[in-house]
């Protein structure tokens, strides 16, 4: 697993999508998949993530994986994407990894409920960019932002009614609703 070492990020990045395609047959290159987590203790971008999609597809096998994960999932800056790529993670090892992903699942719609109001707020602004940016932030929360789609829609209907409105805005709420209604059936979170 020298290639996870090198100090070319492609080529990690590279070996982390190799050992995913293997599935359960790479259970070896845990640790070494593991080691590599651990490394970008400060925020998982590039290869880390792919690091755990590695984790995620070989399954069962990936149980030491799972403190890294949670530690990750509770770094204060860390993207929606990166968050819900932990999640994802956590789900697919299978059931050693239920508690750790309640946890982490937890965490999450704690984080959310404090910026859901900021970003339904925003949503009431006068500046078409403004609601394409609030819109487009839910969208990255996935089903966390389930509890922003009453907002969402309503401010679509307004937009539909007002000929004025920037398309693109409307544009944007249509694709946060399907990104987060599909999000939240994908999850079974409420």
């Amino acid at each position: 697993m020298s290639a996870l070492e090198d100090s070319d990020p492609s080529v990690q990045s590279n070996a982390c999508v190799y050992l995913g395609k293997l599935g359960p047959a790479a259970r070896d290159a845990v640790p070494a998949l593991v080691s590599y987590l651990e490394k970008a203790a400060g925020k998982p971008t590039g290869g880390s993530l792919e690091a755990m999609w590695a984790l995620g597809r070989i399954g069962p096998s990936s149980e030491q994986a799972i403190p890294v994960l949670v530690r990750l999932a509770k770094l204060g800056e860390l993207s929606w994407y990166e968050r819900n790529k932990i999640e994802e993670t956590l789900r697919d090892i299978g059931s050693k990894a239920r508690l750790a992903r309640e946890d982490v699942i937890h965490f999450n719609q704690a984080l959310a409920a404090q910026e859901l109001p900021e970003k339904i707020q925003a949503l009431n602004s006068a500046s078409p960019e403004e609601v394409g940016h609030a819109a487009d932030a839910l969208a990255t929360m996935g089903a966390y932002a389930l509890p922003a789609l009453p907002a969402l829609q309503n401010r679509l209907a307004e937009i539909n009614g007002d000929g004025k409105y920037s398309e693109s805005a409307g544009t944007r709420i249509k694709a946060a609703v399907n990104s987060i209604s599909s999000a939240g059936r994908a999850s079974g979170l409420k």
